[in-house]
This record gives C-alpha cells, sequence and structure tokens, in this order.
C-alpha cells in the first residue's frame, strides 16, 4: 500500500505525505489508505516554515541522504505536502517498508 504514496520521476521519487504538526512526537507513523499518503508526525509548529524544515531534516535522516536532495514541491503552506527525494522508488520504498513494516 505504500506504493500508492509514491510516484518515481526518473532517478527521483515523489513521495505524497501528510504532516500532523505540532504532536507531542516525531516520526513517520503510518499509512492513511483513504488519502493515499504517508502519515508523518513533527513536534515543530507549522509557523514560518519550521515544520517544513523538520520534515525535511526527518526524512534526510531516515532516508540517509542530505536534506539538499530532499525538497517539497507541492503543499509548502498545507497538511498535504508531495516531496521530492534524489532516490529511486524502489530504495524509498525499502527504507519506508523498514520503518513502517509491511503496511
Amino acid at each position: 500500500m505504500i506504493e500508492e504514496a509514491l510516484k518515481g520521476r526518473g532517478g527521483a521519487t515523489a513521495i505524497h505525505i501528510m504532516v500532523k504538526a505540532g504532536a507531542s512526537t516525531e516520526g513517520i507513523e503510518g499509512f492513511d489508505r483513504w488519502r493515499g499518503r504517508i502519515v508523518v508526525r513533527t513536534s515543530a509548529k507549522a509557523v514560518e516554515g519550521r515544520a517544513n524544515r523538520a520534515i525535511v531534516r526527518l526524512f534526510s535522516r531516515c532516508l540517509e541522504l542530505p536534506p539538499r536532495d530532499i525538497r517539497i514541491t507541492a503543499g509548502e503552506k498545507s497538511t498535504l505536502k508531495t516531496l521530492e527525494v534524489g532516490m529511486d522508488m524502489e530504495g524509498v520504498m525499502a527504507a519506508l517498508q523498514s520503518i513502517l513494516g509491511e503496511v
């Protein structure tokens, strides 16, 4: 089901996410099958781009990529966002499945 939230773009991958900003915990929480998005929590507030920067740092750690290889391409001011990461879809899927298990 995770693959529903991913779209390969050459050597890069688009990841569709839903963000819960201001949460008590931080991390990749699961998959929302109704929205077809990966659910992400961050303790950063959605003020002045803080939550966006926290999301980029979180995916940087989880995917073992430098932050410069991750950018928000849609939804910068929304809870529904699209990230583009400099990694092929198979690599992204493997990393997310290791975090979430077989969702």
